[in-house]
């Protein structure tokens, strides 16, 4: 059994396209999405990611992969019966409302938080904060640190390039508030969707070289 399928988004910035076929094991869906192409001048690095979703023969997803362009990774199990572990066979706790967070953007790991991290957030509103405090507490508790390595490549950005990029995304009409050098979630927010109108990959993660792109 196999059966191929393509959509797009009725705005026709977008699309899908999914692979679903048998196995001895059950059933595998491999798809692609591929964010906004409208012809911009960086084609061949508009957003895009592939995944993989495994079913065992009773349609019970047992693996799903998940990869966005730039090499971001996601990779979790399942037993079938509601119980999912990492890529370390580490198992995971229940995450109600979980989300993936890009802390290093689409080149870098992609983690798995959920509610305890949300209340790291309210202590100190800093992702980098949280994120050091997670790791750490997992570690302690003997589970692993990051599966994918760290772009330590990736130039950060000081707080008056970051107020710079402020500015510029303000005057793009991009609204992100007061420019104060602080990448709070209006500018990581502005910044998404300057990489949409660039056709860059949408992960809101400020660099060297996006703010080169609007304030040269």
């Amino acid at each position: 059994m196999e059966r191929r399928l393509r959509w797009a988004t009725e705005e026709g910035n977008g699309l899908e396209y999914v692979a679903i076929r048998g196995t001895p094991q059950g059933v595998v869906a491999e798809g692609v999405v591929i964010g906004p192409d409208s012809g911009t001048p960086y084609e061949g690095r508009l957003f895009g990611c592939s995944y993989a979703i495994h079913c065992d023969a009773h349609w019970r997803v047992r693996q799903v992969q998940v990869r966005l362009a730039g090499g971001a990774h996601l990779l979790l199990r399942a037993d079938g019966e509601g119980r999912w572990s990492g890529p370390d066979g580490a198992p995971l706790p229940a995450l109600e409302g979980a989300s993936i967070l890009t802390p290093a953007g689409a080149r870098g790991p992609a983690v798995l938080v959920g509610p305890n991290f949300r209340a790291l957030l309210r202590y100190n509103n800093s992702v980098n904060y949280a994120l050091g405090v997670a790791l750490l507490a997992r570690q302690i508790d003997g589970g692993g640190g990051l599966q994918a390595p760290w772009p330590r490549d990736i130039k950060p950005l000081t707080r008056a390039e970051i107020t710079t990029l402020q500015e510029a995304l303000n005057a793009r009409g991009m609204d992100v508030g007061s420019a104060d050098g602080v990448l709070g979630p209006a500018t990581r927010a502005g910044v998404r969707r300057l990489q949409q109108s660039l056709g860059l990959p949408a992960d809101g993660f400020a660099t060297w070289e996006l703010l080169q792109q609007v304030a040269p």
